[in-house]
């Protein structure tokens, strides 16, 4: 368990998270862990996660209609822009002490990826 319960900002929070991927994929020997953050109080200065999971790709349209990448993920908000790649792993979007949301973009050596091929 890691108490980030003494964490204020989006940053703080970004740090904390970065903390937990890096513990938990541990160079491919997984292993589980939670990190925990200020409890909810008023409903007003909550502590969020925005991202649907902490890795997705992001998608992009394409001029004859098709989707480049992953099609739940076309929206880009808060100006990120991604490489234009099938594989461009989206910025996590997290608000703090209910602040407005804030974009970090996750350090490439935090993300393992798995090569997957088909013989089609």
């Amino acid at each position: 368990v890691f108490d980030a319960r003494t964490v204020t900002t989006a940053d703080g929070m970004f740090k904390a998270i970065c903390n937990h991927i890096e513990y938990c994929t541990n160079k491919g020997n997984i292993r589980s862990a939670i990190t925990v953050f200020p409890q909810r109080t008023d409903g007003k200065h909550d502590y969020r996660v925005w991202n649907q999971q902490l890795f997705g790709f992001a998608g992009y349209p394409q001029p004859d209609g098709s989707i480049l990448g992953d099609p739940i993920n076309v929206c880009m908000e808060l100006g990120w822009k991604g490489k234009g790649t099938a594989f461009d792993i989206l910025p996590m979007v997290l608000s703090a002490n209910g602040e407005d949301p804030e974009y970090f973009v996750i350090p490439e050596e935090l993300v393992l990826m798995v090569n997957i091929s088909h013989p089609q």
